[in-house]
């Protein structure tokens, strides 16, 4: 059975794949002071609520964008898994990648390109919904091209509280009309409908500079609340990470 383990700014999130299919799935929330044993614990909170005992895990992979998180979740993965982690990158992830600068690609938008192009084909774009929102190209080769990143919706609206004195920090929600009642709700229409307005342009003109008709597929924890504000966005598929670290994994053999 295989561990995978996606490493967020906000969450991570925790897979468990018997060949394709998932057996069990769960989240904490990210915090970069969380140590081996708080990992170990999250661990084995996760299996034990699956019924699946840590001797029936045989490999472990993780994506992560919080490097000080590395350490510790390696050594959570072997005390609980006795499995070493592979952590995925430009060198491993078993991704074409024609981005100049391949160092520089996130590990979470390799997992998701892999992902992508193995359950939907190519060319695609993804955008993930996550701390940022980020817009990638595949093209039909599976090769990955790069795309976008702009803050994500609950950084702008979290960003928008701090800095404006007289402005409150204000749930996110998706509301009806554009002309509110109250200041909370001219909040939440502009930074929501906003983002919406975003996605939509940036999902657009990246049609338009790689040309032809790829399909759009969102994912991230926001994806759900905005994609169906958003017509050139096709598949909604929350666990697409979880999926393409899978594949990554089972292309090394």
């Amino acid at each position: 059975m295989l561990l995978a383990i996606d490493i967020g700014n906000s969450n991570i999130v925790f897979g468990l794949f018997d060949e394709e299919k998932v057996r069990s799935e769960w989240r904490a929330d990210t915090r970069r002071d969380l140590t081996v044993a708080d990992l170990a614990k999250e661990l084995r909170r996760g299996l034990h609520s699956g019924g699946i005992p840590s001797g029936e895990i045989g490999a472990a992979i993780v994506c992560s964008v919080v490097p000080p998180l590395d350490t510790a979740i390696a050594g959570a993965a072997k005390q609980v898994t006795g499995q070493t982690v592979l952590f995925v990158d430009h060198t491993n992830a078993g991704v074409p990648i024609k981005y100049p600068h391949p160092e520089e690609v996130g590990a979470d938008r390799l997992a998701d390109a892999a992902g992508a192009y193995d359950k939907y084909g190519g060319p695609c774009i993804v955008v993930d919904f996550g701390t940022a929102t980020t817009f990638d190209y595949i093209d039909g080769d599976g090769a990955y091209h790069g795309g976008p990143i702009a803050p994500g919706l609950a950084l702008g609206s979290d960003a928008l509280a701090a800095a404006a004195a007289k402005l409150d920090r204000t749930p996110i929600a998706a509301t009806e009309h554009l002309l509110p009642r109250t200041t909370s709700e001219a909040i939440q229409a502009g930074v929501f409908h906003g983002h919406v307005g975003l996605a939509q342009y940036l999902i657009s003109r990246l049609t338009e500079d790689v040309g032809g008709h790829p399909k759009t597929i969102a994912t991230g924890g926001l994806a759900s609340l905005i994609a169906p504000h958003c017509p050139l966005i096709a598949v909604v598929d929350p666990r697409l990470t979880l999926d393409g670290l899978r594949v990554i994994w089972k292309r090394r053999g």
